[in-house]
């Protein structure tokens, strides 16, 4: 039972890691779409979207 307990805390943990640097990336993504906004209306780009790949 305490093997049990372990892995399940384990998973919990790793799956609260994995959303934290998820949303720091598309944090970071979206201050750089901002930061590059008025380059980017120039240039008449439509910008990416954040949310792109799920590697």
């Amino acid at each position: 039972m305490d093997l049990l307990l372990w892995i399940t805390v384990g998973f919990i943990v790793i799956g609260f890691v994995v959303l934290i640097s998820m949303k720091k990336r598309m944090e970071m993504k979206v201050a750089l779409i901002i930061e590059n906004k008025d380059s980017m209306e120039s240039k008449q780009i439509s910008p990416k979207p954040v949310v792109v790949d799920l590697k």
